[in-house]
Formats: structure tokens, sequence, C-alpha cells
């Protein structure tokens, strides 16, 4: 052990992009067919994103998807056709922590 690190703490530093200004869903398009979400974001160039599915009352999420923004207006299309029908939360989430929310509702 070296005796200036006795916790053996691992010290490597991580790019996390840049300090995001703005974490917004603008709005989301469902496609019913085949239970895909088009998502229009309002988000900072070169700042890291996650968009997770989740139940209302909450819980882990159903599926996480991550992407750093190379435009202010970002369109991600979320493939949830492995996805039970009934009523979900998309959340946009930022390394700062901060979220945006909006209801959706998958069903065939």
């Amino acid at each position: 052990l070296d005796p200036t690190d006795s916790f053996n703490v691992d010290n490597t530093t991580y790019d996390l992009g840049e300090f995001p200004q703005s974490t917004r869903i603008i709005n989301a398009n469902i496609d019913t067919l085949v239970k895909s979400v088009t998502l229009n974001m309002d988000v900072t160039v070169g700042a890291m994103y996650t968009i997770h599915l989740m139940h209302p009352l909450g819980g882990d999420p159903l599926a996480v998807t991550g992407f750093t923004a190379t435009t202010e207006l970002v369109t991600i299309e979320l493939d949830y056709s492995t996805i039970s029908d009934g009523l979900y939360d998309i959340v946009l989430i930022d390394t700062q922590g901060n979220s945006t929310r909006i209801p959706i509702l998958l069903e065939r």
C-alpha cells in the first residue's frame, strides 16, 4: 500500500463534457404501431445526458440511453417495443443532476 493513499483510491479523472446550461424535453412523439418514442430536446452542445424510462412510482429504470449533445436541438428515437403497455415517465438527466420529466402512454 502507498502510505499517501491508504485507501488505494483510483484518482482517475473522468471527462463529463461541457457544463450543461439547458436540460429540457421540448416534446415527445409516440408511434403506437411500433412503440417508439421520438424525443426533441433543448440541450447544451458538448454536455452529456441520459434518458431514463421509469415507472411513475419509481424504482429502477426500464431503459437507459446516453448521449453527448452535438447540437442545441437534439432528436432521438427510442425503441420501446419490448416494454409492456402502460403509463411511464421519460426523464432527461444531465451530469449535474438536473432533470426534466414527461409522462408517456405506451399502448398498441
